[in-house]
């Protein structure tokens, strides 16, 4: 690993060295040099007019007001360009809702400055170093956290149904150059790198030579169930989510790592993908990260069940589960078990194993970089393999419920309990919920309770209608009217307004800041 990483910056040093250029921070990438021009004229016009008296100052009015129209129109025209170009070119779902958000919410060129006791801190490596720390803190008081009153050996109930129908073992398999190659290939266009300063553009130019090195790497790794330490340190950059930019706990950690380690991951995710969805050991409700199935199929799913309940007269009760830091809490050891239960041989789980464990991570904002830490848990956000080692992970929750109807999607997990009774339906999706509570905290995963919703859904709610109220947890819950699932407005009434109304509002929001 060392060499290759050696030989690759060796390349780039002589034949791509890197070159510091300045970058403004009012930079329009959606601005022409013609408009630019047109800009430059109307301010030197400004400034002439700011200078001159009498008759010509009349005309030079008349002039910056033709100019400043025709930027004006001009910026608005190039900005609409320049986004609808970069909406037609999205390949994926994801990649549109990007450049979405992109214009819903600009992110500016604003220097971050944290808030922490009241004291401001705007050094970058001192803040770099509070995030580190803050991240790690954040999972390990977590599990800490966790209720184990109620926890049940994790396994058991998987293992009961794997007795009944044991899948065949699972082994990885060699790939061939030509296989590694089309991964490459696959690789997204983008700038950003890990910690060995190697981007996906650099790899793919590089394709056709570095094929070779990159499959024995895979290939050596798979056959050892050796993962290589250095791809094991990962690049963390804190992203906003959402609130208040000087507070810490509303950023995500993304982990940057090094490009080629998600070449291996993406063959041995295809893999494991393979075997699981060919030998049914996924369920049904689950619709993560999975061939032919996205938020859509989840969405669908969910909708075909409260219509169909609308329609037969029955009602239903609806529980919305979050859950925290849900990738950062997941146990190795309850993972390689249900994997050994999964039949994953011995080989395979020795590979995620040295995947899994001693992982490192440091932070970096700007030019400043924290010390690094270890991370004992969790399976880091951003790679290839974590969301389907998620998925693995919570694929028993069914096993764990008796009335409730599931329809997941990764984390995010939504359960409706249907019956002739408003009440009854309640009393049976209080009963599942305070099951999958136990399920969650067996498995060191932590429910969030202030994002835990209900609602309810009746075939005809008149006005004497009173609020239903769930118990989970301990928590009361009280039913609400509307509630955003995986992107859509969900009502109490099964009507659209709710959803129409924020699209509109985002239309009119981004239409607004696009012109």
């Amino acid at each position: 690993m060392s060499k290759f990483e050696t030989f690759m910056n060796i390349a780039l040093d002589s034949q791509a060295p890197v070159k510091k250029i300045r970058l403004y921070p009012n930079f329009r990438p959606d601005v022409s040099n013609e408009t630019k021009r047109l800009m430059k004229e109307r301010d030197a016009t400004r400034k002439k007019l700011s200078q001159t008296k009498g008759n010509e100052r009349t005309i030079l009015h008349d002039k910056l007001r033709h100019l400043r129209n025709r930027c004006v129109s001009r910026l608005r025209a190039e900005r609409k360009e320049f986004y609808k170009e970069r909406i037609d070119e999205a390949r994926k779902p994801g990649e549109f809702w990007r450049v979405a958000d992109e214009i819903i919410s600009p992110k500016g060129g604003k220097k971050m400055v944290l808030s922490v006791s009241g004291t401001k801190v705007e050094d970058e490596r001192k803040m770099a170093e509070m995030f580190n720390d803050f991240f790690i803190k954040k999972v390990a008081d977590l599990r800490e956290g966790i209720d184990r009153s109620k926890a049940e050996d994790p396994l058991k109930r998987l293992k009961e149904k794997m007795k009944q129908s044991a899948p065949p073992t699972f082994s990885f398999k060699t790939v061939a150059e030509t296989r590694v190659l089309k991964i490459i290939r696959n690789l997204s266009n983008k700038n950003s790198f890990g910690t060995d300063g190697i981007s996906s553009k650099v790899l793919k130019a590089a394709a056709d030579v570095l094929a070779a090195p990159i499959t024995f790497i895979i290939n050596t790794s798979l056959t050892s169930g050796v993962y290589p330490t250095r791809w094991k340190t990962a690049k963390v950059i804190p992203i906003l989510k959402k609130g208040d930019r000087s507070a810490m706990s509303n950023y995500r950690p993304i982990a940057l790592l090094p490009v080629a380690s998600k070449i291996l991951e993406e063959v041995v995710r295809s893999q494991v993908s393979d075997h699981f969805e060919k030998n049914g050991l996924l369920p049904e409700c689950q619709h993560g990260f999975r061939p032919s199935r996205s938020t859509t199929s989840a969405l669908l799913s969910l909708e075909k069940k409260l219509i169909e309940a609308h329609e037969n007269k029955t009602s239903s009760a609806m529980l919305l589960f979050d859950l925290s830091a849900a990738f950062d809490t997941l146990d190795h050891r309850i993972f390689l078990e249900k994997l050994r239960v999964y039949g994953v041989d011995d080989l395979g789980q020795r590979w995620f194993k040295s995947y899994l464990e001693n992982r490192q991570q440091f932070v970096e904002l700007g030019q400043a970089r924290s010390s690094i830490k270890s991370v004992p848990w969790g399976s880091p956000q951003g790679a290839v393999c974590s969301p389907l080692i998620f998925t693995i992970f919570v694929a028993d929750m069914p096993l764990w419920i008796t009335y409730m109807e599931l329809f997941g999607f990764a984390d995010d997990t939504t359960g409706v309990v249907s019956h002739s009774d408003i009440d009854e339906a309640c009393r049976l999706a209080e009963t599942d919920a305070e099951s999958i509570m136990s399920f969650m905290s067996s498995n060191y995963l932590v429910a969030n309770k202030d994002k835990t919703k209900f609602l309810s859904f009746v075939p005809s709610r008149n006005e004497d209608y009173c609020p239903r109220e769930i118990t989970i947890g301990g928590n009361n819950i009280i039913e609400t009217s509307c509630e955003k699932v995986l992107g859509l407005y969900v009502s109490n009434d099964l009507s659209w307004a709710n959803h129409i109304q924020h699209t509109k509002a985002s239309h009119r929001y981004a239409t607004k800041h696009v012109c």
